[in-house]
């Protein structure tokens, strides 16, 4: 079963559960707002479910809330940046923010971020480009989930990918997509008592499994084979070499017992550089309608992205439907930490 919470209501839990473990308040509130909006987005995997595993790797020490990322290169155009094993989302935020000053001034600007820890969703921090008429591009890679193509282990994160793109008239355009299923996704799908689509992992023994306890213990399998498989290779090189973070089997997992020390990769464009702002909005926006005028009759084609947009709209006024075992585990979770506010 399921229940419809109010956003709001959602986030204040949230505060309230990671100020009570010691993160500040500032930082308390980028890390809710950042679960919340995943959850606005339709994006559950992202969103509250990962409220309780946050702070169990806070409580034991996993997570450095006392430290702040710091710059360890920084030049015209790019910069590195040490996590130094601080909360995700702060150091994400930090790191795409750093990339859209230094666009600015040089047109285009990268910005590598190692030994930082799961961030939610990619698309989060290059739509953060777009309150500057910038493209952006984020980037991570994570703990093996899945086999490379021909492969019988896992080997390769499903390492996320985003490209977010202004427009004017119309929603902007966030593609921010997996290289093979979230893993967030299935448990939700174990949470909800649902199958797991076909396709999308096999169990133990190698065999295709539609069990998402199998699935978990299993092998995760890309998209599209070989593309899938070579996309998650491009983005662990990207995400965990540039940033002296790990790659492959050397990334923890949420469940480990040892930091991540994962990679990540962000990027901004200032569009003003290569052509007026307003033209290109113009563009956008006329290939938006040339796109979504080839679909059947009374079929809608949806631009990447649109869909989340849709839904945080609907769910803004209607709330986020959240299983009620996971409400039963973040009421217990607050309850435990002294707070009062409950779902």
């Amino acid at each position: 079963m399921e229940r419809m919470i109010a956003p709001q209501k959602l986030k204040e839990l949230e505060i309230g559960i990671f100020q009570s473990l010691g993160i500040l308040p500032d930082n308390a509130n980028t890390l809710a707002d950042c679960l919340t909006q995943a959850d606005l987005w339709g994006i559950s995997s992202h969103g509250a479910i990962r409220v309780p595993i946050y702070a169990k790797r806070i409580k034991e020490g996993l997570t450095d809330i006392s430290s702040e990322p710091e710059v360890i290169e920084d030049h015209p155009s790019s910069a590195v940046i040490n996590g130094k094993n601080a909360i995700g989302p702060v150091a994400a935020e930090k790191a795409m923010h750093i990339a859209v000053e230094k666009a600015k001034n040089t047109g285009i600007a990268c910005v590598a971020l190692g030994n930082t820890n799961h961030f939610g969703t990619c698309g989060r921090y290059s739509a953060l480009a777009l309150e500057d008429n910038m493209i952006g591009f984020a980037s991570v890679n994570t703990t093996p989930l899945i086999a490379a193509f021909g492969g019988t282990r896992k080997a390769i994160g499903n390492n996320p990918f985003s490209i977010a793109i202004p427009a004017s008239r119309h929603f902007p355009i966030i593609l921010d997509m997996a290289c093979g299923p979230a893993q967030g996704k299935i448990e939700l799908l174990q949470k909800q008592g649902k199958r797991v689509p076909d396709g999308w992992a096999v169990d133990a023994d190698g065999y295709p499994t539609d069990d998402p306890q199998k699935a978990l213990h299993g092998v995760l399998l890309p998209i599209a084979g070989p593309k899938g498989s070579g996309l998650a290779i491009s983005v662990d090189i990207l995400c965990g070499i540039l940033s002296h973070a790990g790659i492959g089997a050397e990334i923890g997992h949420l469940n480990d017992s040892r930091p991540q020390n994962l990679g990540a990769f962000f990027a901004a464009i200032d569009i003003s550089k290569f052509v007026s702002v307003d033209r290109f909005l113009e563009r956008v926006d006329g290939y938006i309608d040339y796109v979504k005028g080839t679909g059947r009759e009374g079929e809608k084609i949806l631009m990447p992205g649109e869909i989340s947009f849709i839904e945080a709209e609907k769910r803004t006024k209607e709330g986020i439907p959240l299983p009620s075992v996971l409400i039963d585990e973040l009421n217990e979770l607050a309850a435990k930490s002294g707070i009062s506010t409950r779902i």
